[in-house]
């Protein structure tokens, strides 16, 4: 017997099986279309919405077409052009273990996109100390616009032709970011799916409280309330340390350190050992992202 999420009065009397069910359907519509607090206000309805979960498996949200001066501030977009701009001008040469020569690293990092600590003062920079030109030579592969053929790296067709719409560049390289890449691939945290699971309602936290700087366990706390099937109960401490708790500072790091600064969606401060992590949506944000 099917146990239902709700209790029918005892004295309901129902006068044939058709009036039993839509007794039973009007009430299931009512807690789904119920705001719930676990949800930050979402209904139930409404979470599964927001994170594909209706009828067409589409998102909730839709990446906006941009100007191209929009575009030119997104540090991931800059770097995957300029990166396909050198496939253009011909195949590369792999090292014997596969990596982009160091000379192609250092031309695609003194572009000036980005910065990061494990290149900054090096005159050789290997393909290995740059997380962002890994994330876009992999990102690139999966969506199957470059392939490697006796220790050459060249483009596809689909790699060239993608080339001409920068906005289908844009979405595609991101959805492939989103829906397709493996987010823990450059971390070792143990639960690779904090963070990926059901991101939209990270954009939706951040679309709502982002205007102001806010803590990043603000928003962790949010995620992980909404759901708690991410994080293994049965260890979890009673008593969390917001700086030290791993699944804070790993959905920290997958969602705002990389996904959404390298969109230039998010403005990040106190990243110092000693400082609290802080955050707050760019201008940026909201032309990437409607809902």
């Amino acid at each position: 017997m099917v146990k239902l999420p709700f209790e029918i009065p005892e004295e309901m009397q129902f006068n044939s099986l058709e009036e039993a069910n839509v007794y039973i359907q009007q009430q299931m519509d009512k807690m789904n279309n119920q705001p719930l607090e676990q949800f930050d206000g979402l209904s139930p309805a409404q979470m599964h919405r927001l994170i594909g979960k209706d009828l067409t498996g589409r998102p909730g949200f839709t990446i906006n077409t941009l100007s191209s001066d929009d575009l030119a501030h997104i540090p991931m977009f800059s770097i995957l052009k300029y990166y396909l701009k050198l496939l253009n001008e011909g195949d590369i040469k792999l090292s014997a273990i596969g990596n982009l020569p160091s000379k192609v690293v250092v031309d695609i990092y003194k572009q000036g996109y980005f910065k990061e600590w494990t290149c900054e003062r090096k005159s050789r920079i290997l393909e290995t100390d740059s997380f962002t030109i890994q994330l876009i030579r992999i990102l690139a592969s999966l969506a199957k616009w470059t392939k490697v053929r006796n220790g050459k790296l060249s483009l596809t067709k689909e790699g060239r032709k993608i080339q001409n719409d920068e906005n289908e560049l844009f979405k595609a390289s991101l959805e492939c970011w989103l829906y397709t890449f493996n987010w823990a691939y450059f971390d070792y945290y143990e639960n690779p799916q904090i963070g990926r699971q059901s991101f939209e309602y990270s954009f939706y936290l951040l679309r709502k409280y982002g205007g102001e700087f806010k803590e990043c366990v603000f928003y962790a706390k949010k995620y992980l309330e909404a759901f708690p099937m991410l994080e293994d109960q049965r260890i979890k401490p009673l008593q969390i340390d917001d700086r030290t708790y791993p699944n804070y500072s790993c959905y920290t790091l997958r969602t705002f350190e990389r996904l959404l600064l390298l969109l230039n969606a998010v403005e990040l401060k106190g990243f110092r050992w000693d400082e609290i992590k802080m955050v707050k949506k760019t201008d940026l944000f909201d032309k990437i992202f409607s809902f």
